[in-house]
Order: structure tokens, then sequence, then C-alpha cells
């Protein structure tokens, strides 16, 4: 056969067969793009799932953390802030005939937190005179009203707490409350003795001494003393006593005098009554600055 017609017959075979293959090639072509758009949607579709299900439960972790947190924060704040004060009831102690002495404790279970406050006694009708009156972190005091003039011998009392401030104790200036405060009232009493027959003014009254050194290293302009006469731990007569320019390092004499009402055998536990945290209270200003006399006589 001619070489020619050979190869143009080779050609037609050529060109039959890809124009018998094309509506295959165009099917296979539609069905692959086609299997392309399913699958593509149902990706799609699976993403929008999967968001919405994984969503949700990462939507109630984080609202189940947010609800923890809250209470955490809620059991913080409890915790951190003050608790209320726990006041005894009311006492009441003769003066003289016609006046009584009234006295409560009062205590502060708060390690970070002090109060300042009035207070004032009553009882029937009448009433003391509004007081004003504070207690440290951690302290169990004294609140006293003294000398309280009354129409009658009152049978019961009741303290009244009025204007309670709390003020929180700055970690910043201050890191431990209760050593730093330790280190404010390390006052110690000596020598202490109590008469029951002293002669003053032509009357008998009772009288206590002690001696009281101041051993911190500040200086206090009018440091107030607690004085309780206390007979078996039973406090039988309140009173207090003020020692003027009390420097550090030093040692004074204090003599409380008892009315001829009150000339009973006992022993005199005497507690300072100090607002620390009063810059006022100290003889150099930031009194929390002074020089260590301790470290003075060191040398």
């Amino acid at each position: 056969m001619n070489p020619e017609l050979q190869a143009i017959e080779k050609q037609h075979r050529r060109e039959t067969l890809v124009l018998d293959a094309r509506p295959l090639l165009a099917r296979i072509l539609l069905g692959l793009w086609i299997a392309i758009d399913v699958a593509l949607l149902l990706f799609f579709v699976w993403q929008i799932v999967w968001y919405v299900v994984s969503g949700s439960f990462v939507e109630l972790r984080q609202i189940a953390a947010l609800g923890d947190n809250v209470q955490v924060i809620h059991e913080t704040v409890n915790n951190r802030a003050a608790q209320e004060l726990v006041v005894s009831s009311a006492k009441i102690l003769k003066s003289t005939d016609t006046s009584s002495d009234f006295y409560v404790t009062i205590e502060n279970g708060n390690e970070d937190w002090y109060a300042t406050f009035t207070y004032v006694f009553t009882w029937g009708d009448e009433r003391s005179k509004p007081i004003d009156g504070y207690v440290m972190p951690g302290e169990r005091k004294y609140l006293l009203a003294l000398n309280q003039a009354s129409d009658s011998r009152p049978s019961s009392a009741e303290l009244e707490l009025s204007d309670v401030s709390w003020h929180w104790v700055d970690r910043h200036e201050v890191n431990d409350a209760t050593v730093w405060i330790e280190d404010h009232e390390d006052f110690v009493m000596s020598e202490a003795s109590h008469a029951t027959d002293v002669e003053l003014a032509e009357q008998k009254v009772g009288r206590s001494v002690f001696s009281i050194t101041n051993n911190t290293p500040y200086a206090y302009w009018e440091p107030v003393f607690t004085v309780v006469l206390e007979r078996n731990g039973v406090p039988v007569a309140v009173n207090q006593a003020t020692v003027q320019r009390f420097a550090a390092g030093e040692t004074r004499e204090v003599e409380v005098h008892w009315p001829g009402d009150v000339v009973v055998s006992g022993t005199p536990n005497v507690e300072p009554n100090i607002n620390y945290f009063d810059a006022s209270a100290y003889m150099m200003p930031g009194g929390a600055q002074a020089d260590d006399w301790r470290d003075v006589f060191a040398d």
C-alpha cells in the first residue's frame, strides 16, 4: 500500500478515536467536577456542624469556668471582707452613790482590718455621752464609760455602736499587721500594788500603783491605759490612766485612785488603749520612722 495512504488512514483513525472518546471524557470531567463540588459542600457542612457543636462545648466550658471564677472571686472577697466585731454584754460597776461605770469587751477577729466607731451605753431612758472608739486588728479590749450619773441605780445596760468605719491595712506599708502592732504596744507593767486604805483629801480611797515601761521604739504624746481591777479574774472596778509625753525606753510610775465606794481588794490589770494607725498619737511625725532607742543603747 502506498505509504501516503497509510499515513492518511492512521491520522483518520486517531481523529475518529478522539471524536468518539470526547463525550466519554466530557462525562468523566463532569463527574469529577460534581464530585469535587459535593466534597466541598460536605466539607463546608461538616465545618459548620463542627463549629456549632464544638463551639457549644467550648462556650459551655467557658461559662462554667466563668462561674467558677465568679465563685472564687466571691469567696476571695468574703475572705478579705471585714468580719463583724464581737461584743460582750454590757456590765455595770458602782462608782459612787449617784454614778456608775459601764464596760464591755469588744473583739476584732480580722487580721488585716481595724475599725473606728462611736459608742454609747444606754440604760432605761438614759444614755452616756458619745465616745470615739477603735479596735486594732486581732485585738480584744475594753470599752468604758466612766462615772456616768443616773437618777437611779441601773440594773442593765446595752452598748450601741454607730459610724463604724473599717480600714484595710495596706500590705505595702505594713507587711504583717500582727507583728507591727506587737512592736507598737510593747509596754511592760511591773511593781503593781493595790491598797484600800489610802487617805486622800480627808477621804479613804483605794489606790493602785504600778510602773510601766515603754519598750517600743516610739514616743507617744498622751497614751491612754485601761486599768481593770480584778479579783479572781473578774473585774470589780475599771478606770483609765493617761501618761503624758511617754518617750521610748522610759519608765513611769502611775497612780490610779478609786472612789471611796470602790475600796475593794484586787489586782490591777493594765492594757494600752492607743490607735497605732493614728499618726497624731506619736510625738515624732510618722511614728513608724522614729529611731529605735534599743539600737542606740545597743551601740
